[in-house]
């Protein structure tokens, strides 16, 4: 027990850190300069981009696509995190129950794990705790609301 929540207190460090770097990427995208000049660069040197130039078709500039980039990117890599939010209020939740209901907190570890598989270190020590505690414990089983008060 005390190794899981070893991983579990580890793998919520790990989070909060990387829920700490996508709030600076987030907000410091807009007005990361070099960001925009690699956009503009790319832009620019695109050969499709360059032929539908030529011919006229290219109703936007490099400056406008790059902006438009930087937004688009933005509104993606909201998703990601408020996934990283929800993975660690899960695991919190997790290591809070972890010594009373040890089911419930492997399944809540599991569904930290699942939302933050796309970091690859926590949820894999979130899998392992989870693993553990259900090693320890048999398996998923129901409780009856008498049990749960």
């Amino acid at each position: 027990m005390q190794s899981t929540r070893k991983l579990v207190s580890l793998s919520i460090i790990l989070l909060v850190a990387l829920l700490a770097g996508s709030v600076l990427s987030l907000n410091s995208l807009e007005k990361n300069p070099w960001v925009h000049d690699q956009l503009v660069e790319l832009f620019q040197n695109d050969s499709k981009v360059q032929l539908d130039m030529n011919r006229g078709e290219v109703t936007v500039s490099a400056d406008q696509f790059a902006a438009e980039m930087i937004l688009f990117a933005e509104d993606v890599l909201i998703y990601p995190f408020y996934m990283i939010v929800f993975a660690v209020f899960f695991s919190l939740f997790g290591l809070v129950m972890l010594s009373t209901f040890p089911s419930i907190a492997a399944a809540f570890l599991a569904l930290a794990s699942i939302l933050s598989l796309f970091t690859l270190v926590p949820p894999l020590l979130l899998f392992f705790a989870a693993n553990s505690l259900l090693k320890s414990e048999g398996s998923l089983k129901a409780m009856t609301t008498k049990n749960a008060i």
